[in-house]
């Protein structure tokens, strides 16, 4: 991970110091085999390798907070706090000075990791909640001329199953999606679990070839 820039971790201490009740390390009540059994994926379509415990985070916050791990990179763990909110965007940054960029949920940008996503142009949270039909997705990264270059995907959705999961006070009925994608520079797909109102509780969305997989989890309202 890049180190700090001043002025992140100057927005992240000040944000920091208001928080009184930081999250004790303490599992989130979930369904821990409901994912064991969705990583295994889709035949066709390379699955995320997330282990188990990325689905374990620390307990409920009154403030908000965003879990995310990257299994390709040494394990990476962290809590992100939300810094920025534009409409239906909201930036997360983590104590690292790492942020990342989710419109409803859905992964649009990252910065301060291997191989950042630059910008996405991908489905919304209410087209990936219908759980069938397809998409597409346009996702720009920087070359080693820093040379700006699109990867271009053809998506299929489909609905997986349905659960109840405990998050902090609330009890949510969720959707489990599948997003498949492919094109020339690949395949992956990503998961998600949303309520009836196309949140998106919990994610497992892709990154890039070297950053791989990002697994998000709310912890906090």
């Amino acid at each position: 991970m890049k180190a700090v820039q001043p002025i992140k971790a100057l927005v992240l201490l000040t944000l920091l110091a208001g928080c009184g009740n930081m999250p004790d390390s303490q599992e989130l009540s979930g369904s821990v085999s409901a994912l064991v059994a969705a990583v295994r994926g889709h035949r066709g379509a390379p699955a995320p390798n997330v282990p188990a415990s990325d689905l374990k985070v620390a307990k409920w916050s009154k403030t908000p907070l965003l879990f995310v791990s990257l299994p390709k990179l040494r394990g990476y763990r962290s809590m992100f706090r939300d810094i920025n909110v534009n409409a239906d965007v909201v930036t997360w940054l983590s104590p690292e000075g790492a942020d990342i960029s989710l419109r409803n949920g859905v992964l649009i940008q990252t910065r301060g990791l291997t191989n950042d996503l630059m910008s996405s142009q991908a489905p919304t949270a209410r087209e990936i909640g219908k759980g069938s039909g397809t998409t597409e997705r346009k996702m720009a990264y920087l070359n080693g001329a820093d040379q700006t270059f699109v990867a271009s995907y053809q998506c299929s959705l489909r609905t997986i199953g349905q659960a109840t999961e405990n998050f902090g006070p609330h009890k949510v009925q969720l959707k489990h999606v599948n997003e498949v994608c492919a094109g020339p520079s690949g395949s992956f797909t990503n998961q998600y679990w949303l309520d009836g109102t196309s949140r998106i509780w919990k994610s497992v969305q892709w990154v890039s070839e070297k950053t791989g997989y990002a697994t998000m989890l709310v912890a906090g309202e």
